[in-house]
């Protein structure tokens, strides 16, 4: 009878091994499934952080370029003051020194302003993306 019942045992015993296998085995292919899933978003998501990474880019380079643009409108038009400012004090200056010569029309001071102005158009003009 301790045969038999040694026997039983085995058979409970294996049976329950069998039955582990099988729950390990799926819990496995679950598992698995969720790390496919989860591969997949990781994917995705980094196609995502690189397309903000290339705008974050392109936008940084374009206010680099704003930026370069506005500061050379700044000193041109600082340039274009100190010489109207210049021109004026040279002019009052002329006529303070000889009543008698006839004053400074608008058009005389025009070739000036457009002296100042054209160097800036042979610039190279600046690229844009």
């Amino acid at each position: 009878q301790q045969h038999w019942g040694a026997m039983a045992t085995n058979i409970l015993v294996e049976k329950a091994k069998e039955q582990n296998i099988q729950i390990l085995q799926f819990q496995n292919q679950k598992l698995s499934e969720q790390l496919g899933n989860l591969k997949q978003q990781i994917s995705t998501l980094d196609g995502s952080v690189s397309k903000y990474e290339e705008e974050k880019k392109r936008y940084a380079d374009t206010l680099l370029c704003v930026g370069r643009i506005w500061d050379q409108l700044n000193a041109d038009m600082r340039d274009l003051c100190s010489r109207c400012t210049a021109g004026n004090a040279a002019a009052a200056a002329a006529a303070a020194a000889d009543p008698s010569a006839p004053a400074a029309s608008a058009d005389a001071a025009a070739p000036a302003v457009d002296a100042a102005v054209a160097p800036a158009d042979e610039e190279e003009e600046p690229e844009w993306d």
